[in-house]
């Protein structure tokens, strides 16, 4: 046990060991701004194994592929199908086997926007066929 008055130093902060599209130590938006240093919305933070064995190495080579459903493409897609927004894809150094990616929620305008798109392609112009009445 450490003795009276002693203290353990914090740990470094993460942002200076993560590396994003921007550079630096900060966490870009995958379209260059700078959304995510003023944005407050919550946040949704993935971090899993790369499905691929030359990457993992800490675990057996099969481990990946029997361990993992899918790669990193399936999840971003499935995660921003679901109404979340790919902010960034940070690299950390330190989590050589791993993959980060950071996604916020859709803003209301985007909601929108995605509606519109999806009326437009004709999903709800169609007529509504009638229910058949219960016969009894």
């Amino acid at each position: 046990a450490a003795g009276a008055g002693a203290t353990t130093p914090p740990p470094p902060p993460l942002a200076s060991n993560v590396t994003g599209g921007g550079g630096g130590g900060d966490c870009v938006d995958v379209d260059g701004s700078d959304r995510m240093k003023s944005d407050t919305h919550s946040r949704l933070v993935v971090i899993d194994f790369h499905r691929d064995p030359e990457r993992v190495t800490s675990r057996g080579p099969d481990w990946p592929l029997q361990h993992l459903r899918a790669g990193q493409d399936v999840f971003r897609a499935e995660i921003v199908s679901s109404g979340w927004v790919l902010v960034c894809e940070p690299v950390i150094p330190e989590l050589n086997e791993n993959y980060v990616m950071v996604f916020r929620p859709q803003s209301d305008e985007e909601v929108a926007a995605d509606m519109a798109s999806a009326v437009g392609a004709g999903w709800t112009d169609k007529p509504i066929p009638a229910v058949p009445a219960a016969s009894s």
